[in-house]
């Protein structure tokens, strides 16, 4: 029995891996239904936009994804914020490039000199304009982003919650088991109680 739950929960996981069109829609559903609060909205993005943007495969990409995985972000949001930071990437290259020369040999050079010469932290690549430019612009970026983004999943909350209240055919709709069984295809089941 518990390898039919675990089953379960990988398929889960590869629906939202592979993000099919069904897989997207029943993600953004369970985001608009509450699957996730503003918080983890907000992480996803930052996260996702900061490991889009992120040039190359280094130790910075990779401490990236490990706090992607401890922090447990949301992951179709986090795809979302990595393939908006990496057209960023392209997009914003000059300016990553500007603020990460300011960084680097300008304003805190000393300080990314030791620690793209310190033994761990050279792998990260500490001491390439791009990445240090960019982790500070996909920062500001994925922040403005994620703040939009969990507002208006919480604006949306909030209006469908006030609709149902004031609103008897809504009510009624939604009690009626064709509509139950077409939402329960395209959005998934309901969150268990607990």
């Amino acid at each position: 029995m518990a390898t039919l739950g675990a089953d379960r929960a990988s398929n889960r996981v590869l629906e939202n891996i592979m993000m099919t069109p069904l897989g997207m829609i029943r993600s953004i559903g369970k985001i608009v239904r509450g699957g996730a609060g503003p918080l983890q909205i907000f992480i996803a993005c930052v996260l996702g936009v900061m490991i889009g943007i992120t040039p190359g495969g280094n130790l910075t990409l990779a401490s990236g994804i490990l706090l992607l995985v401890l922090l447990n972000a949301n992951l179709p949001l986090t795809l979302l914020g990595a393939a908006i930071g990496k057209a960023l990437m392209y997009a914003l290259a000059p300016l990553t490039f500007s603020v990460g020369r300011l960084l680097i040999e300008d304003v805190a050079g000393g300080l990314f000199t030791a620690m793209a010469n310190a033994p761990l932290l050279a792998l990260m690549g500490l001491d390439s304009y791009c990445l240090v430019g960019g982790l500070i612009v996909g920062a500001v970026v994925g922040a403005v982003f994620g703040l939009a983004l969990a507002g208006t999943i919480v604006t949306i909350r909030r209006g469908v919650l006030a609709a149902r209240d004031r609103s008897e055919t809504f009510d009624r709709t939604g009690h009626n088991i064709f509509v139950r069984i077409i939402l329960r295809l395209l959005f998934g089941g309901r969150k268990s109680g607990g």
